[in-house]
């Protein structure tokens, strides 16, 4: 697989194509620190992170559901597929939680392929902004402004992909569920006039001994 192919992999499944949003607890001092030898890119967790007394029942805690889900893939790299099916079903409508783990699962296999040889892979899902559209008792809808981070060394070039995921969510079962998510590219910033690229074995060495900001910490 070329290094243009995986590169392309890495900006498609940012959220895992349009906001895979799967929870899950745990998670490894870097997105992957796994050493060649194992050759895979799947371990650690395979409980979904709990919300354990749900989201408020209003356009407050719509915005922060929407915004834990539009940002949880971040702990994709970590989840075999039983894994991401239990938490695909945890917070999504009963109407759409088959079509959206069907969703999920070929997207990250795809993607764990494209990683599998690579001996370190930072991946990193944060949130910059949101807007809640259309709420009522029953149903929100809420945009979310995120930026994801990939670099996979001797894979992927470091790399960030600016989305506004837009997810559709229905109270069901005592808590906000996703019932349906969309994503469109940008708003996308200027690099700043110091920046240039890094190439992904720099960025390691940069950033050796840290661990990701509010996840590993």
């Amino acid at each position: 697989m070329t290094r243009h192919r995986v590169a392309a992999i890495g900006v498609a499944t940012s959220l895992v194509v349009a906001g895979v949003v799967v929870l899950a607890s745990g998670g490894g001092s870097r997105a992957n620190a796994t050493p060649r030898s194992q050759r895979t890119v799947s371990h650690a967790t395979t409980a979904p992170h709990a919300t354990s007394d749900g989201f408020s029942h209003d356009e407050r805690g719509a915005r922060r559901a929407a915004i834990t889900y539009a940002t949880s893939s971040e702990r994709w790299l970590y989840l075999d597929d039983g894994a991401i099916t239990r938490a695909m079903h945890a917070i999504a409508t009963r109407r759409s939680a088959e079509r959206l783990t069907a969703n999920v699962l070929d997207e990250v296999r795809a993607t764990r392929e494209a990683l599998l040889g690579a001996p370190r892979t930072w991946w990193i899902v944060r949130p910059l902004a949101s807007r809640v559209t259309a709420t009522d008792a029953r149903r929100a809808e809420v945009e979310v402004w995120v930026v994801t981070v990939l670099s996979a060394t001797e894979v992927a070039e470091p790399q960030a992909d600016w989305r506004t995921i837009t997810l559709e969510l229905r109270w069901e079962r005592a808590d906000w569920r996703v019932a349906d998510v969309a994503d469109s590219a940008g708003p996308t910033p200027a690099e700043g006039p110091r920046d240039r690229p890094w190439t992904a074995a720099r960025l390691d060495r940069a950033l050796e001994g840290f661990v990701r900001a509010g996840i590993d910490a």
